[in-house]
């Protein structure tokens, strides 16, 4: 899944996340062709999603670089931030958005740190929301949005099986 970035709260903040069961996605081939594209595991042909679809969220907060010489002091702590946003999640096919029935949705309540390659990222937390995914194409495209409590969207990010 693509990658967003935004302000909220006196931070900024990134959104990034993966999707599928990996059991099930890593063995998926695509065949790309002129007219269509087909889904192929161990060499048969698959049409949809499993039953259901995991999605992992990672959020990190961090200072923006504009304002590392006067940062204004903000009286929210990133975990109350946390603790106000909201997510939807949408299966999207051509211009189309319909809603993902969500069976399960958990934001951890604490960030922890992590290294990618040179850069360590200090905030971070990490969510899994489950959505129902029976009977859909594989060509359609998984949408996550992030929204404050007064319906602002802050940030959307898409992913779709590999092309």
């Amino acid at each position: 899944m693509a990658a967003d970035l935004f302000r909220f709260e006196g931070k900024c903040w990134s959104l990034m996340g993966t999707f599928g069961h990996e059991d099930y996605f890593a063995d998926v081939q695509v065949k790309k062709g002129r007219d269509e594209t087909k889904y192929l595991i161990a060499g048969r042909e698959v049409y949809n999603f499993p039953d259901e679809t995991d999605i992992t969220l990672y959020l990190e907060a961090f200072e923006c670089a504009r304002d590392k010489a006067s940062s204004e002091p903000t009286d929210v702590s990133l975990e109350q931030a946390i603790d106000s946003v909201e997510f939807k999640v949408e299966w999207k096919r051509k211009e189309y958005l319909r809603p993902a029935k969500v069976t399960s949705l958990h934001i951890a309540r604490q960030p922890f740190a992590m290294r990618l390659g040179s850069f360590q990222m200090r905030k971070l937390w990490k969510g899994a929301i489950s959505v129902e995914s029976l009977g859909v194409p594989l060509s359609d495209h998984l949408i996550v949005s992030m929204t404050s409590k007064d319906g602002v969207r802050l940030a959307r990010i898409s992913g779709q099986v590999a092309h």
